[in-house]
């Protein structure tokens, strides 16, 4: 409903409602009660939109719209044996008329009776030969297959419904959840390829290609499909934010940071936007500019787990440890199953001499992904920062026996050169270098004195000729 006509259509809701409540009798027009229906389907008053359409078909019982729309309302409130009543009640009606068949076909689906209902699309195929009622037709049939979990027919079925209408919306949102359900990304670029040919101004095909590319690893195109999506239709709002989202994960920040305040402009912002558009100026080091829009999230959302953790990151990115361990622990009072909220506390709390509490943290983390390798280095390079290098070496002991990995080994050997156990550190050492030799200047931010021990760099030479 355009926004001019707003209050109109709240004027009428009330008109209607009034009449309901005092059980009033009041002439509506066809298309009244086409918007009320609407205006309950859009507010999810799906019973009170099913209301509406019974007084529709009660105030006009030959129009056969009031009935379609209460079967459709009733299969989707799972009443199909009611739906199958009043669409056999329909038909009689307007016996040509398509709707009713399609309608009847998918409330025998949904009740598992699925040769009762290709039979009804078999007979309406026969009766209509047009390219519109046939696309229907095999997106009931789609339907069909979809229940019955056979989704490559599935798939089959929405091919030849777009062959027969390439535009059409439906197909076009029913085979974008197919390709995910059958991982057929590649055929999704030639088929959607094919309609664009047809019609290049499909926004949501272009949005299913940008979906198949951006799964193939053509990050790229996907992008320009997604662009392309935008332009044909400057309203669809997932593909702003599936552009978006792909620029952020790509470090292309400035370009995400646009789209999403593209967002910002054009639709209603949620939590997650602010939170986006804050990630990305934590990444651009504009940490003012970063707190201020995941306040904004906050306010919207102050039970975001993620929020409250980024807000910590910011602080701690500028030292300021006492307000960022406030607001891991916000995050972890929330949400006490993230082992990087725990790991981000501890490093923290170890930067503020808290380091009991500390430790507490990292072993936490450790123990939510003992796999993780980066937990291991975190806890042990901290350690090793705070003079501990006895605790650093126990770490990494615990460390190999859950997880792996050649930086891992860096570390472990660093902590030994720190401990003073030369020997083994030596030949934990050349484990390291034999995995990755490239790997190896991380030991000297973990420890730099590394860098003039002449036995380390004896045997970096010995490796790197």
């Amino acid at each position: 409903m355009p926004k001019k006509d707003f209050n109109e259509l709240l004027h009428l809701i009330d008109e209607y409602e009034s009449n309901i409540r005092f059980g009033h009798v009041q002439y509506f027009s066809e298309e009244d009660y086409l918007q009320i229906i609407d205006f309950y389907l859009e507010e999810n008053h799906q019973d009170k939109a099913l209301e509406a359409a019974r007084h529709g078909t009660a105030t006009y019982p030959y129009s056969t719209i009031f009935y379609y729309r209460e079967a459709d309302l009733l299969i989707k409130s799972h009443q199909e044996e009611k739906a199958i009543s009043v669409l056999n009640y329909a038909i009689t009606l307007a016996p040509a008329a398509p709707r009713g068949y399609l309608l009847k076909a998918e409330a025998y689906a949904y009740l598992d009776r699925y040769d009762e209902a290709m039979d009804v699309l078999e007979q309406l195929s026969e009766a209509h030969p047009d390219a519109a009622v046939q696309a229907d037709i095999f997106l009931v049939e789609a339907l069909i297959y979809e229940n019955q979990e056979q989704y490559e027919l599935m798939f089959i079925a929405l091919q030849a419904a777009l062959r027969e209408v390439p535009n059409h919306q439906e197909a076009l949102e029913r085979l974008a959840l197919c390709v995910e359900l059958t991982r057929n990304y590649e055929a999704s670029v030639t088929i959607h390829e094919k309609i664009l040919e047809q019609e290049p101004y499909c926004y949501f095909a272009w949005y299913n290609l940008g979906q198949a590319h951006a799964y193939l690893g053509n990050y790229q195109e996907a992008i320009e499909a997604y662009e392309y999506a935008i332009v044909s239709n400057e309203s669809f709002e997932p593909a702003y934010r599936d552009c978006a989202e792909l620029c952020f994960e790509l470090n292309a920040m400035h370009k995400s940071l646009r789209w999403y305040q593209e967002i910002l402009e054009r639709f209603e912002p949620d939590a997650e936007l602010f939170l986006k558009i804050g990630q990305i100026y934590q990444q651009l080091e504009n940490y003012n500019q970063a707190r201020t829009y995941l306040t904004r999230a906050m306010h919207l959302d102050h039970m975001n787990d993620e929020v409250h953790f980024h807000i910590g990151v910011c602080f701690a990115r500028e030292k300021k440890w006492a307000s960022a361990i406030r607001s891991y622990e916000k995050a972890i009072q929330i949400e006490d199953l993230r082992e990087e909220y725990f790991a981000a506390l501890g490093e923290a709390l170890f930067e503020k001499g808290d380091i009991e509490e500390g430790i507490e943290m990292f072993d936490k983390a450790t123990s939510l992904a003992p796999e993780e390798p980066a937990y291991w280095i975190l806890f042990a390079t901290n350690l090793l920062a705070v003079g501990q290098p006895e605790a650093a070496v126990e770490v990494m002991e615990d460390a190999i026996y859950c997880s792996t990995g050649t930086e891992l080994l860096y570390c472990r050997a660093t902590c030994l050169f720190a401990c003073g156990q030369r020997n083994e550190a030596i030949y934990q050492l050349g484990e390291a270098l034999t995995e990755d030799f490239e790997l190896h200047s991380v030991m000297f931010t973990w420890l730099p004195a590394l860098k003039d021990d002449a036995t380390v760099l004896s045997l970096l030479a010995s490796f790197a000729t």
